[in-house]
């Protein structure tokens, strides 16, 4: 990791000029950026990802299902090195659940457990709901103030935007309202979706329990059922729900890492990492969250395979396991292969929008080579962004051992909509916005590869 910074340590001899020399010798990146344009590769692996396995919940048959489809298409292009890498993990898995108002109305509500949510008693747990209208509220709250009852916590609406910014306070409601609410006497614990628009859905989340706090059951509700709480309330009623929840625990389960490369000529020991996440949550087919992402990088890998020269630097493609719920994946990849040369990442994991900003977190040194990419870049509508990028959360742990990372940031004003939940579907892919990805990462990917640089010579 250490030489990945050293890589791209820029002398003063090494001019744009001379990048954009080698950026635009022979034009590949003119050729990938027009066969990007009328290839579905990526569309048709995305349908058949979702329609043949479905959901890919870390640790199930349908994930390992997956692995094994992902090696496949990674032969059928041309991948070398094909494999996958496995590990083992504890995990949270839903159970049967439901929700029903029963005073002062008979209704049911849409409702999802909170990952990590402890089980209801055998048949649910009936108490009186008491409404708290945001986080801050619910801090505010005295020892006891919710002894025996089922603590609904409201929050605001969610404002979309092309950054999902909105998302955050929403999930940390979600991750932390149960041992506030606990710590105050709650027996159990509903909390607003985190998701904007008014489907009547609820998604799939994670709960961190405080080790000071009792762990009382918790659930997800759609914004619709919690529009109806809070309408109650305001109106003085007092609202009486059963909630049963019935998770599990699985042990020692299997999920894993699929990893193929495109091998490099003379710097084949440097890697330039390009990723997505195989797994998905449980309640819908995951297109969004990251079929899209794995159709992305294998429409990515095909095209370049298919140029008549190969790139300098190995092209890694890793397809991570257990995103969703831990992380697993990307630790076990790093743990194994951080004293592996990477020279730079990036990911595909914030749906299937058109990408629309190349952001980077990368030496100060490394800025020209790619303010030369970006350059690239701009027939595609992409702008160039800051330099505090993450790169994804499954280059996490690359990034803090010193990977340089970029990321090509993609239109999310209605990725929340359907974020985690049933209705994340292939319905909701453009072909045309995910031709358009595809070319912003193969022509990245390509650059990356290729960029001559002081140490190269």
């Amino acid at each position: 990791m250490r030489r990945s910074l050293r890589v791209f340590a820029f002398g003063a001899a090494l001019t744009l000029a001379m990048l954009a020399a080698a950026a635009n010798e022979g034009d590949p990146v003119e050729h990938l950026q027009v066969a990007a344009e009328t290839d579905d590769t990526a569309l048709a692996l995305v349908r058949e990802l979702t329609a043949t396995i479905g959901p890919r919940m870390t640790g199930t048959a349908n994930e390992a299902q997956a692995r094994r489809w992902a090696e496949r298409h990674m032969r059928d292009i041309g991948l070398a090195n094909v494999r996958s890498e496995e590990f083992t993990l504890d995990l949270w898995q839903r159970g049967a659940e439901a929700a029903n108002l029963i005073a002062p109305v008979d209704r049911p509500l849409v409702i999802a457990g909170i990952g990590r949510t402890v089980a209801t008693p055998e048949g649910g747990i009936t108490a009186p709901v008491v409404r708290v209208e945001s986080m801050e509220a619910l801090r505010s709250l005295s020892e006891g103030a919710l002894d025996g009852a089922i603590a609904f916590v409201d929050g605001p609406d969610f404002e979309p935007s092309r950054l999902g910014e909105g998302f955050g306070p929403g999930a940390a409601r979600i991750r932390r309202a149960p041992s506030e609410a606990a710590r105050r006497g709650a027996v159990a614990v509903l909390v607003r979706s985190a998701l904007s628009g008014n489907r009547r859905i609820a998604h799939a989340a994670l709960l961190t329990y405080a080790d000071d706090a009792p762990k009382i059951p918790a659930a997800v509700i759609s914004n619709p059922d919690a529009d109806a709480l809070r309408a109650l309330a305001g109106a003085g009623c007092d609202m009486v729900v059963t909630l049963d929840l019935q998770p599990e625990m699985g042990k020692d389960l299997v999920s894993g890492n699929v990893i193929g490369e495109i091998a490099g000529t003379d710097l084949a020991d440097e890697i330039v990492l390009l990723g997505a996440h195989i797994d998905s949550w449980d309640l819908g087919e995951g297109a969004l969250d990251d079929a899209a992402g794995v159709g992305i990088m294998l429409g990515v890998a095909r095209l370049i395979a298919g140029l008549p020269e190969r790139p300098r630097r190995t092209i890694r493609i890793v397809l991570f396991g257990a995103e969703e719920v831990s992380l697993a994946g990307a630790r076990h990849y790093a743990d194994r292969h951080g004293g592996d040369n990477h020279v730079i990442g990036v990911e595909s994991d914030y749906g299937a929008g058109r990408v629309w900003g190349l952001y980077s977190n990368v030496p100060d040194t490394m800025l020209p080579v790619l303010d030369v990419i970006h350059a690239q870049l701009v027939p595609l509508g992409i702008e160039r962004g800051h330099n505090r990028a993450l790169g994804g959360e499954d280059l996490t742990f690359l990034r803090q051992n010193g990977m340089p990372v970029v990321s090509l940031v993609q239109e999310a004003t209605r990725y929340f909509d359907v974020y985690h939940s049933q209705d994340d579907s292939f319905a909701l892919i453009d072909a045309a916005d995910l031709r358009q990805n595809v070319a912003a990462f193969a022509t990245f990917a390509w650059l990356a590869a290729n960029v001559d640089l002081p140490q190269d010579k």
